[in-house]
């Protein structure tokens, strides 16, 4: 991201929510998407679910800004970039689902 766009993505908002407790020694997976893409800011999400039946114990997510490297300016999220996320943006229902 730096070397190739110059741009930083530092973090705006960071939100965690745990809904229930894990269990020691048990398998978890972490679903990752992207639930909205703007012009200069992007929110990623992290679902923590049991991997065995997709219990989910704790969802995030952070708002990621576009700013230029030395400046700190807001800028446009790179087309190149907003593109190749395409794939990965949806709903949490959706991700869920898939997981």
């Amino acid at each position: 991201m730096f070397e190739r766009f110059d741009v930083w993505l530092p973090r705006k908002v960071m939100h965690t929510e745990f809904h229930t407790p894990a269990r020691l020694d048990e398998k978890l997976k972490v679903v990752t998407y992207f639930s909205h893409v703007g012009r200069t800011s992007l929110t990623i999400n992290f679902d923590v679910m049991s991997a065995e039946d997709n219990a989910l114990h704790a969802s995030a997510y952070q708002v990621l800004v576009c700013v230029a490297r030395q400046r700190f300016a807001t800028l446009p999220l790179p087309s190149e970039l907003v593109h190749a996320i395409e794939p990965f943006v949806m709903d949490s229902a959706h991700a869920r689902r898939a997981a």
